[in-house]
């Protein structure tokens, strides 16, 4: 998995360094097993019914959790995502 996947894999498990918590129930295998099988969250959200067939120890049971905190994993992504647009004003001294 390259770096674009970062931001979702730390709003998948959570990242406590970054107070991201994360999905519960989500560890570091599953999340990573779920972006490998599906991609980028878009992706993974357009198929939530299919979770329960990836190659994942339970796999029907992540699909429920994900399948409930749909908004949390939202939320976490949005929590993963730097601003880079802020209007800085410096002062002269």
């Amino acid at each position: 998995m390259g770096p674009e996947f970062v931001a979702e894999i730390k709003a998948l498990e959570g990242d406590p360094s970054d107070n991201i918590p994360g999905v519960p129930g989500v560890g570091k295998k599953a999340a990573r097993t779920l972006l490998l099988e599906f991609g980028h969250f878009d992706n993974l959200f357009d198929n939530l019914e299919k979770i329960e067939n990836v190659e994942l120890r339970g796999a029907k049971r992540i699909q429920a959790i994900m399948t409930e905190n749909v908004e949390i994993a939202k939320k976490c992504l949005e929590l993963t995502n730097i601003v880079r647009d802020v209007d800085i004003k410096f002062l002269n001294k």
